[in-house]
């Protein structure tokens, strides 16, 4: 509804109530920070937006351990503001380190390290490195398909396939 500075005070009202109900190291604390991030995100205020997922993550590490999916999440949302800022060497790390997180989470086939591989293969694209898009973009294919998933995202990875693919 584009009703996103409503969103934000939303979101920094529930931080307030989740950090005197909680304190400040709770992992609703950090959905709270994630939150706002992806509001500040949607609205341009990327800087910003950094800061707030710095937070949640701090959190869910200290919280919930390197291990955890939740991890994984806030790991991939930042790649994505990374590789929106065009800052392609930043994305990747987070990229990459979501998909490790992922892995030891989940194992290896899962919709988050696909999700993981489809953003490493749009940073190499963005980036320049065709080579390294496909072989990413194969993967993240390869493991859609074996779960039967068909979005957005599984087709772009396709598109990055054929001859002239390359999405976006």
């Amino acid at each position: 509804m584009g009703m996103f500075d409503e969103a934000r005070d939303m979101f920094e009202e529930a931080l307030g109530i989740m950090r005197r109900v909680h304190g400040e190291r709770h992992p609703m604390v950090a959905d709270a920070f994630s939150n706002i991030a992806n509001v500040l995100q949607i609205q341009g205020q990327l800087d910003e937006a950094l800061k707030m997922y710095s937070k949640a993550l701090k959190i869910k590490r200290r919280v919930l351990g390197e291990n955890h999916q939740d991890v994984g999440g806030i790991l991939l949302c930042t790649g994505s503001l990374y590789l929106e800022q065009g800052k392609y060497d930043e994305a990747l790390e987070m990229y990459e380190e979501a998909l490790a997180v992922f892995t030891r989470a989940l194992g290896t086939d899962n919709e988050f390290n696909a999700r993981a591989y489809y953003g490493m293969a749009s940073t190499k694209q963005r980036s320049g490195d065709k080579a390294g898009a496909v072989e990413d973009a194969r993967e993240a294919v390869r493991i859609y398909a074996k779960l039967g998933i068909d979005d957005e995202y599984s087709r772009w990875a396709a598109s990055v396939l054929r001859p002239q693919g390359g999405g976006a």
